[in-house]
C-alpha cells in the first residue's frame, strides 16, 4: 500500500509511473503495471499531476457504472482545485471542463445527452450506409489508379467526418474543410490550433443558425427542436463534441482494423467476401487494440476504495480500457490472441450513463468504410511488414502514423471537381471571425 502526503506536490510517496505513449506494445506495459501495483496504479499524467489508472476489468466497470460516487465534472479534481493542473497544460483540452454533456452529471447530463441520443435514433441507417459508400468511392477514386496509397492519410482520416457532415446536412465541400480544421486542432503549433478551434466553433454556430431558419432531416435540426429546448450554445457544443469525438477514434478504428485484416491473409480474404467477418475483425480490434486505450477521467465525490486501494474525495481515476481487456480474470492478452471468436463485452465504447451515444453510427461508418475499400480494391496488401509500422506517440489514441499499401491499379469513376481553395479560405476566415465572437475571444 502506498503512503500519501497531506498534499503539496505529487500525492504519492514511493514509485509512480506514467501513461504509456502507445508507440510500443502497450499490453506488456500494462502487465508490468499490474504485476507491480495490482489493479489500481498510481500515475502522473504529467509531472506533479497525479491520478489513479485502473488496469482491472471489474474496477473499470465499477467506476463507469457508478456516477453517484464518481463524477465526470473535473472541477472537483484536487489537481485542478489545488492548482497543479491549469489551463496552460497541454493536457487541459483532455482534462479541463467544457460546457457539454461529457463534463455534466445527473439531470444536467441527461438534459444535454437526450437530444443527441434521440437524434441518433432517427438516422436512416440504409441511407447512412449509401452515403458512406459514396464518400468512400470518391476517396478511393483519387488513388485507385496509382497502385499505392497511404490508407490513413488518403482514406481513414476523411471517411468519418465526411460521413458525419452529411448527417449534419452539409455538402462534401464543407466536409473537406471540416476535416482540415479538425486535424489542425491537434497540431503542435498553438496559433494554428487556436485558429482551427475558432473556425470549428464558427462553422457549427453558422450551421445551427441556418438550421433554426431552415430545419431539415438532419442531426442539428433534430437537436434544435428536441423537447429539451437546448439553446444555440448547447447545440453547438454538442455538435462539436460529436464531430471531434468521432474523428480520431473512428479514423483509427478503421486503420487498426485494416492493419489486422491485411496482416492475416486468410482472415482478410474471407472478410472481403463477408460483412459479418469485417464485424468480427472490428470486435477483435476493440478488444486487443482499441483506438481509445485510456479514458479520462472520473473524480471521487467522497472517500472510497477501489480494488482495496483507498481513494480520497477529489482524486482522479483514469479508465485503462485497453489494460482491462488483458486482465487475467478474462484470460489475459495471450488468451485473446489465441481465441477464434470474440464477444462484445469490451469496454471500448465505455459503460454506464456516459457510454458513447454514437456507437451504432460509428460502427456503421467503420464497417461500411472497410467493406467498401475491400470490395473496390480486392488486391490490397501491406507495403511493409506489420511490425515496421509506426504508431502515433499519444497517451490517449492508439493509431497508426501511416498505413502504406500496394494493389493492382484500376480505373476510377469520374472524379468530382476539387473544391475551390480561394472560396474555402474565405469561408474559413468568416467562420473564424464568427467562432471568435462565439467563444468570447
Amino acid at each position: 500500500m502506498l503512503d500519501r502526503n497531506e498534499r503539496g506536490g505529487c500525492p504519492w510517496t514511493g514509485s509512480t509511473t506514467t501513461l504509456p505513449d502507445n508507440t510500443s506494445d502497450p499490453n506488456r506495459v500494462y502487465e508490468a503495471m499490474r504485476a507491480k501495483h495490482g489493479s489500481v496504479v498510481p500515475i502522473e499524467v504529467e509531472p506533479g499531476v497525479a491520478a489513479w489508472l485502473l488496469v482491472g476489468f471489474n474496477e473499470n466497470l465499477t467506476v463507469l457504472r457508478n456516477p453517484a460516487l464518481f463524477a465526470r465534472d473535473p472541477r472537483i479534481w484536487r489537481e485542478i482545485v489545488e492548482g497543479r493542473m491549469t489551463p496552460s497544460s497541454p493536457l487541459w483540452p483532455i482534462f479541463g471542463y467544457r460546457p457539454n454533456l461529457l463534463s455534466a452529471d445527473g439531470p444536467e447530463h441527461q438534459r444535454l445527452r437526450a437530444p443527441l441520443t434521440d437524434a441518433m435514433a432517427k438516422i436512416n441507417l440504409p441511407k447512412l450506409v449509401n452515403d458512406v459508400r459514396d464518400v468512400c468511392d470518391g476517396l478511393i477514386d483519387r488513388f485507385i489508379a496509382d497502385g499505392t496509397a497511404d490508407l490513413i492519410e488518403q482514406y481513414a482520416i476523411w471517411v468519418p467526418i465526411l460521413a458525419l457532415n452529411r448527417l449534419f446536412g452539409r455538402d462534401d465541400r464543407d466536409g473537406f474543410m471540416l476535416v482540415e480544421m479538425s486535424r489542425a486542432i491537434w497540431t503542435s503549433d498553438e496559433n494554428t490550433a487556436n485558429a482551427a478551434n475558432e473556425q470549428i466553433a464558427g462553422y457549427f454556430a453558422e450551421l445551427v443558425a441556418q438550421k433554426r431558419r431552415e430545419p431539415g432531416e438532419d442531426l442539428p435540426s433534430w437537436m434544435i427542436h428536441h423537447p429539451s429546448a437546448l439553446n444555440d450554445e448547447e447545440v453547438v457544443h454538442g455538435l462539436i463534441q460529436t464531430a471531434l469525438g468521432n474523428s480520431d477514434p473512428t479514423t483509427h478504428l478503421i486503420g487498426n482494423t485494416l492493419l489486422a485484416l491485411l496482416s492475416d491473409r486468410d482472415f482478410r480474404a474471407a472478410s472481403a467476401r463477408s460483412g459479418e467477418l469485417v464485424e468480427e475483425a472490428i470486435n477483435r480490434v476493440l478488444w486487443s487494440d482499441p483506438p481509445i486505450p485510456i479514458l479520462p477521467a472520473r473524480y471521487a465525490r467522497a472517500d472510497t476504495e477501489i480494488g482495496g486501494v483507498p481513494i480520497r474525495a477529489g482524486e482522479g481515476v483514469i479508465m485503462g480500457l485497453a489494460a482491462s481487456h488483458g486482465d487475467p480474470i478474462l484470460g489475459g492478452s495471450d488468451q485473446l490472441a489465441r481465441s477464434t471468436k470474440v464477444n462484445r463485452a469490451y469496454l471500448s465504447w465505455g459503460a454506464g450513463p456516459h457510454r458513447c451515444p454514437c456507437e451504432d453510427t460509428a460502427r456503421t461508418i467503420v464497417t461500411t468504410g472497410i467493406s467498401q475499400l475491400l470490395r473496390r480494391v480486392p488486391t490490397l496488401r501491406l507495403a511493409a511488414s506489420a511490425d515496421q509500422f509506426q504508431w502515433r506517440p499519444s497517451q490517449f489514441i492508439r493509431g497508426l502514423v501511416d498505413l502504406p499499401v500496394q494493389f493492382t491499379p484500376d480505373s476510377p469513376r469520374p472524379v468530382a471537381p476539387v473544391p475551390d481553395q480561394t472560396d474555402s479560405a474565405q469561408r474559413r476566415g468568416w467562420w473564424a471571425r464568427l467562432g471568435a465572437r462565439f467563444t468570447g475571444r
